[in-house]
């Protein structure tokens, strides 16, 4: 995984990062992507909210758009709720 841009947003308490990741296969899900990211850069993935993973067509490389927060509290009060749930399994739906 390799970091393209790490931008400090103070007033939301978050980094707005952007990274690429070479796959083989499909594009990986929000989930993956954020324990990817969170590994790399060496914090929890309750804290990072994938805004989205792109690939280009027919490459191996995904680029991931993600907000990392300081802490889940944080993430908690200035995420908007479709994003906090979404790419997080559902429950009690079929």
């Amino acid at each position: 995984m390799q970091i393209k841009t790490q931008k400090d947003n103070p007033l939301l308490s978050r980094k707005e990062v952007v990274a690429e990741i070479i796959v083989a296969g499909p594009a990986p899900k929000r989930s993956e992507a954020s324990e990817k990211l969170a590994s790399a850069l060496k914090i929890t993935p309750d804290t990072i909210t994938v805004r989205s993973v792109k690939m280009a067509f027919g490459g191996a490389k995904a680029v991931i758009i993600a907000d990392v927060y300081k802490n889940a509290e944080d993430k908690k009060n200035f995420e908007a709720k479709r994003f906090r749930i979404k790419g997080q399994p559902r429950i009690g739906k079929k």
